[in-house]
């Protein structure tokens, strides 16, 4: 005999903060404390186009 009960979806959040589920600033401590190499090279690479334009800015 088969299982014929439908299946519910589970319901999507509204919004993004309504999918997140850590307090204010808890991003800022993990990037801050992080020794994960993958978000350690996102940051290097932020920080790398970041200071470009204003090297290029500083010469003229």
């Amino acid at each position: 005999m088969v299982d014929t009960t439908p299946i519910r979806p589970r319901p999507v959040p509204g919004s993004l903060r309504e999918a997140r589920s850590g307090r204010k600033g808890a991003l800022l401590v993990r990037v801050a404390h992080t020794t994960d190499p993958k978000l350690i090279g996102i940051m290097y690479t932020v920080t790398a186009f970041a200071f470009f334009p204003a090297a290029i800015s500083w010469r003229c």
